[in-house]
């Protein structure tokens, strides 16, 4: 039987007996007409020499090869190869693409270890190795080709012979035994639609025979389909082997030296469904822009009502009437309510006129209390920028707040300054929350290290808790990170606002104050240990207050506050900090240390100049088991021991808010409780945790003439479900030292020990999301020695907080 392979140009043509036909159909030819011209050159090919054999004749009649011995250039002006055999051979090709390959499996063949020879003519590269052990055994030989071309296989008695390119065969292009090419022609091109597919890139080399090598190694993806070949169609790869060095992927992060990682491409699945085929028509769907294939698939719909999807009005998506200002221009829409109710009860000094009952006196008045206060904040940002990667190219925001509130306290005074306006005080207030600019200015790295500035009125905060300063303020800052986002920095100049009485919103009427901030933090992630973050904080404030008096809203004195002789005074402190926050193990950790140092014109408690020279400290430890979080908390601040020395040694912050044991859950931070001048001054700030003795925390001056604070507690989170958590704490509060409070309140020496703050929270989030929460708190301090001392309160019951807060974000 003759067989031979002739190329014309992307037909096939066939005159083949039934088991070479389901052959080539195995191997996914094309079957076609045999052309005039390629059927009569086949026919003058065959009546030259009737009685000769032809070389099909001679493969079949011819021992099937076991081995291939070597590879033979043919010589001639065709291009192509001899693969030589201990006899006749018969693959099975087929081809691949990227890089263009033409590949033949020789099964039940093993390749011995010959030398090639080079590529030549379309060739490009040529690689002969062993493929599979078995069983069959397979040998594969890979021609790396300039471009997928026609190709002719020619089998005889000692091998088969591969020519590539269009048009007959000549009689110089195959060995001498194939000059006689039989009528029956097979015309190859390659596959209409070539299969390309992840494949191992070298051979397994235990497929040589004993005491052979293998020829040469694949390159990764040499392996390809292979085609179940004639005599056993239910051939697989036996093996997958790894990746050679030179065709490893590594991955690794820019800047580090670990080992990189080392992806080996998996094994092949000969039963996987086949990837689409290149030439298929393509089906795809029209997309407006990237943002909205889930709308364009139809798995989403736009809703106004509906922050928690792909939603244009959040800034999932471009807003389009802002598309003259660019493809990426998006809108932020912010709305909040914020409804209070909060009952409590204080201790308040009286003054002259405080009680509204006539025939009443007593050193302190009936201190039941009652807020209402409603908060519409709204609010929108424009940002232009793909803010997945990168900060934005510029943001431009303005947020608003309107506030009404109702209080009602027994005192007639403790509202207003003037009695006639009775116990009960309506209020409102229209404030500017933030007002900013914030500008990308470059980017330092291919990852997005940046440098920006924000010029407005922006929120900030310097360290992880708001011990020192969290405020909205009116100023510059310059902030960007470094080393992959691993180190953070800020720079701000910032002038604090006067804040609205009543509500401690910023009022804007009013000129800002005298009262400079200059900020600067680091932070370093990862530092000392990966998961911690540490930061150094440096700030100064400087105050100049000390003009005329300045009285509040209510008709109260806040700057100078009634301390000593109520003359003004300025001052200029700096703060030094370290603070870390992160986990160490299992172990959780938050750390804040600051000194203070700086220099007070004139005191009015000392009636003199003082030198500042105070600390803090703060410690938040806390390990999760299961739904539990316990915490232990530590807080201490330096007192002052002789207010006429001359040396300024209590600690207090610029603004503080700190969140930190229960935060405004407890009744020590969140309440403002007052001690002296009919409420005049506080013994602490409301959601403040200093005793620093001043008018107001939003409106008075800091005060480094205080007790100080020893403050330690225990608490736990219980996330009883996903919707409801229940918050508990303990804390135990202590005056650092009390000489201060004797001098102000012209009494013996007082006890340091406050008293017991206890508390329990709930807080229901319906959504498991912040956008829907209900927070409802009670707490109660169970007055220690100092604090009955202070209050006579052994006359009588607990001061306790009692809150409900309903929030709706949007």
């Amino acid at each position: 039987m003759t067989l031979a392979i002739l190329a014309l140009g992307s037909g096939v043509a066939l005159a083949l007996p039934e088991q070479a036909v389901q052959a080539s159909i195995a191997a996914d030819t094309v079957l076609t007409d045999l052309p005039q011209e390629a059927e009569a050159a086949s026919t003058r090919l065959v009546t030259s020499d009737p009685t000769s054999p032809t070389p099909g004749e001679e493969s079949q009649t011819a021992p099937r090869a076991t081995r291939i011995s070597g590879v033979t250039a043919l010589s001639g002006d065709r291009s192509g190869f001899h693969v030589d055999g201990n006899g006749t051979l018969h693959p099975e090709v087929f081809f691949l693409k990227n890089p263009d390959r033409l590949v033949a499996d020789f099964a039940d063949v093993v390749a011995a270890g010959q030398a090639l020879p080079p590529a030549t003519g379309l060739v490009k590269a040529i690689r002969l190795a062993q493929f599979s052990d078995g069983p069959p055994r397979v040998a594969r030989l890979v021609l790396e080709i300039e471009r997928s071309t026609p190709y002719q296989l020619v089998p005889d008695a000692n091998g088969v012979s591969i020519v590539l390119g269009p048009g007959p065969l000549g009689a110089s292009a195959v060995p001498s035994s194939a000059e006689k090419v039989a009528g029956a022609v097979l015309t190859a091109s390659s596959p209409a639609t070539p299969v390309v597919q992840i494949e191992p890139s070298s051979l397994a080399a235990s497929a040589a025979a004993p005491g052979e090598t293998i020829g040469s190694e694949f390159k990764a993806g040499d392996s390809g389909p292979v085609r179940a070949p004639s005599v056993d169609p239910g051939f697989t790869p036996s093996s997958t082997p790894s990746l050679a060095p030179s065709d490893q992927v590594d991955l690794k992060r820019p800047g580090l030296s670990s080992a990189p990682v080392v992806y080996e491409i998996p094994p092949i699945d000969p039963s996987r469904v086949a990837p689409p085929e290149p030439m298929l028509p393509r089906e795809s769907l029209g997309i407006p822009d990237r943002w909205r294939i889930l709308e364009t698939l139809g798995v989403i719909k736009q809703n106004f009502k509906d922050p928690y999807h792909q939603n244009v009005f959040k800034g999932d998506k471009p807003y389009k009437p802002f598309r003259k200002w660019g493809e990426d221009v998006f809108l932020n829409v912010i709305g909040v309510s914020d409804s209070l109710v909060e009952a409590r009860r204080l201790p308040i000094p009286i003054g002259a006129q405080a009680i509204r009952r006539p025939g009443e006196l007593d050193v302190f008045a009936p201190a039941n209390q009652l807020t209402l206060a409603q908060t519409l904040i709204f609010g929108a940002s424009i940002i232009k920028g793909d803010t997945t990667f990168k900060p934005p190219d510029y943001e431009y925001r303005l947020i608003l707040a309107a506030n009404l509130n109702r209080s009602q306290v027994d005192p007639v005074r403790a509202l207003r300054v003037d009695p006639r306006r009775g116990f009960v005080r309506y209020d409102n207030h229209i404030a500017v929350v933030e007002a900013f600019y914030d500008k990308h200015r470059h980017n330092v790295s291919e990852r997005f290290d940046f440098d920006s500035y924000r010029v407005g009125i922006q929120p900030i905060i310097s360290d992880f808790r708001g011990f020192v300063f969290q405020d909205n303020a009116l100023g510059l800052r310059y902030f960007g990170n470094r080393n992959n986002n691993r180190t953070q920095y800020n720079l701000a100049a910032l002038v604090r606002m006067e804040k609205d009485t009543n509500t401690g919103l910023i009022d804007v009427l009013q000129r800002p104050r005298s009262d400079v901030v200059l900020l600067a933090n680091y932070y370093r992630q990862d530092f000392p240990r990966v998961g911690h973050t540490t930061q150094v904080t440096l700030i100064n404030n400087w105050n100049g207050e000390d003009g005329e008096d300045y009285y509040n809203k209510n008709g109260l004195l806040e700057r100078p506050a009634v301390l000593g002789d109520l003359r003004p005074h300025h001052y200029n402190v700096t703060y030094l900090g370290l603070n870390g926050d992160g986990h160490f193990g299992s172990w959780n950790l938050t750390t804040s240390l600051y000194g203070a140092v700086g220099h007070d014109s004139r005191h009015p408690l000392a009636q003199r100049p003082q030198n500042i020279l105070a600390a803090f400290g703060a410690m938040e430890l806390s390990r999760d088991f299961d739904w539990v979080r316990g915490r232990f908390t530590l807080i201490g601040s330096t007192g002052d021991s002789n207010p006429f020395d001359g040396k300024a040694t209590g600690f207090d912050a610029i603004m503080e808010n700190p969140q930190i044991a229960g935060a405004d859950t407890g009744f020590w931070i969140r309440q403002a409780v007052p001690l002296v001048g009919g409420g005049g001054v506080a013994l602490s700030g409301r959601n403040g945790v200093l005793p620093s003795l001043r008018s107001s925390k939003d409106q008075g001056q800091s005060n480094f003439v205080n007790p100080g604070l020893l403050f330690t507690g225990l608490g736990a989170d219980l996330d009883v479900t996903p919707q409801v958590r229940v918050v508990g704490n303990v804390s135990a509060i202590a005056f650092a030292n009390t000489t201060v409070l004797s001098v102000l309140r012209n009494q013996g020496p007082v006890a340091r020990f406050v008293g017991i703050d206890t508390s329990i929270a709930v807080q229901f989030r319906p959504l498991m999301t912040q956008n829907i929460v209900l927070n409802v708190s009670g707490a109660a301090l169970l007055p220690g020695r100092s604090f009955r001392q202070l209050y006579d309160e052994n006359r009588r019951g607990p001061q306790y907080s009692i809150l409900m807060n309903l929030l709706f974000t949007y």
